[in-house]
């Protein structure tokens, strides 16, 4: 039997299978949006960590290491599977005491903002191995002077399984020579991405900018 199909018919096969076209790319979407919700795929904004005026070295850990990082009493290596930018992040844990991982800049004059920034996220229920993040700063004989510090509060054992924004600011003070951003745990793992640290002068009422140190203020 030949089945004939008249105009109206043809419409109607048109649009049904226009319908199940735009079903399938809903369905799509939704596997898409659950990925990034589970924390595997993102769309963070990696602009700080590859800008020219993130002083650290190897903050996005892109080199499959965490070369450039100075640690203590430490395991540091890179890895995978809460990558906020690129492919890789690095995950920190102690082999004794408090593990630390640093980076030190002696060109901060006092009286410069700071800023310490980064995706940061534990394992440890109740964040009970005092995970955080901090900016020392260290007179010439490596004395602290003082220091600010950020708690971890995010579990990436909970819902959305991915590490969170934290940021940490404080002005220089008089004294410093060394300013050291930092991260820290006593117990089990601290993992993180995309790390930046930025340093702002002002002069009267102007915001300074010169990260290449030349003496004349960056575009």
């Amino acid at each position: 039997m030949r089945t004939t199909f008249t105009k109206n018919g043809r419409k109607n096969v048109f649009s049904f299978l226009l319908k199940k076209s735009l079903t399938v790319s809903k369905i799509s979407l939704i596997i898409i949006l659950l990925a990034v919700s589970n924390g595997r795929v993102t769309a963070q904004d990696c602009g700080a960590v590859n800008s020219p005026s993130n002083l650290l070295v190897n903050g996005n850990f892109e080199i499959a290491s965490t070369i450039g990082w100075n640690t203590v009493n430490a395991n540091f290596p890179a890895g995978g599977g809460y990558q906020i930018c690129g492919d890789y992040n690095a995950v920190l844990s102690p082999v004794s005491g408090t593990a630390l991982a640093s980076q030190s800049f002696t060109s901060l004059v006092p009286g410069t903002v700071v800023t310490f920034s980064g995706y940061f996220g534990t394992q440890t229920p109740g964040q009970s191995c005092d995970p955080k993040i901090s900016i020392v700063f260290l007179d010439a004989s490596s004395n602290v002077i003082s220091s600010v510090s950020q708690a971890i509060t995010t579990d990436v054992l909970v819902a959305p399984f991915a590490l969170g924004f934290y940021s940490i600011n404080a002005v220089v003070p008089a004294g410093t020579v060394t300013t050291s951003p930092q991260m820290s745990i006593t117990c089990d793992f601290l993992k993180m991405d995309a790390l930046s640290f930025t340093a702002t002068s002002s002069v009267g009422n102007r915001v300074w900018v010169d990260v290449n140190g030349n003496g004349i203020q960056d575009a």
